[in-house]
């Protein structure tokens, strides 16, 4: 399996589709997430949905890599603790064993830079080119995130099709039973429950009818009205 590319995180939205896992949680607010999919990655998942249905995954346990990168100011005091993260990781797989798969922490890098350390969404690229390690998906806890308008969030991540294997999440939100699960989700494939977007509220019917095609595709879940508009 090649961890490198695309495809590795594709064929896991397999296992989402065909164990029924609920990585994007109703009670996470989310006004706190910046991740939002476009056009194309809307129809790349509605392809892979089709073919997900014909697709009969192997029960048996995925490991998944993670190269965790803690941003600290640049005299290297503050931010985020390993104990910390290792604990976020754990309370992750413990949502993600049903789909058999597991989070392994195989990297540690410390960046003590203060350009990072309160890290805005659009510096991503640049950060990323530096750091990311390949084969891996690159976990980064800066001390505070922002998206690129000044918001304060809790994290944020690119679907499948919008290029780069990173998850991003701010340190104060990374044990809170919610962020990383959720962000992981979008970054294999998963909306938010309340649909495609970060506003409005959903299409989908109360009654589930049209769950496989409405709000986030998946009728494990709900119909979310989005209440916090965001």
């Amino acid at each position: 399996m090649n961890f490198g590319t695309k495809t590795y995180c594709i064929g896991l939205f397999f296992c989402f589709i065909s164990f029924g896992i609920s990585a994007q949680t109703t009670d996470f607010d989310q006004a706190v997430c910046a991740s939002a999919p476009d056009a194309t990655v809307i129809e790349l998942l509605d392809k892979i949905k089709e073919e997900a249905a014909a697709f009969t995954p192997a029960k048996e346990l995925t490991t998944v890599p993670i190269t965790l990168h803690i941003i600290r100011p640049s005299d290297g005091n503050g931010g985020a603790q390993l104990a910390d993260v290792e604990t976020g990781i754990e309370l992750m797989n413990e949502k993600y064993i049903n789909a058999e798969i597991e989070f392994v922490l195989c990297g540690v890098n410390e960046i003590a830079d203060d350009t990072y350390y309160s890290l805005y969404s659009y510096q991503e690229n640049i950060l990323t080119a530096t750091y990311n390690v390949p084969g891996t998906i690159n976990l980064y806890i800066p001390g505070s995130l922002y998206s690129s308008g000044g918001g304060g969030i809790c994290g944020f991540t690119n679907y499948p099709g919008q290029g780069g294997d990173q998850v991003f999440v701010n340190s104060a939100c990374l044990n809170n039973g919610s962020t990383l699960t959720h962000e992981m989700g979008h970054y294999f494939g998963l909306y938010h429950t309340h649909g495609k977007t970060n506003s409005g509220s959903t299409d989908e019917n109360t009654d589930g009818t049209d769950c496989l095609f409405s709000g986030d595709d998946v009728c494990d879940t709900p119909a979310d009205p989005n209440l916090l508009g965001q």
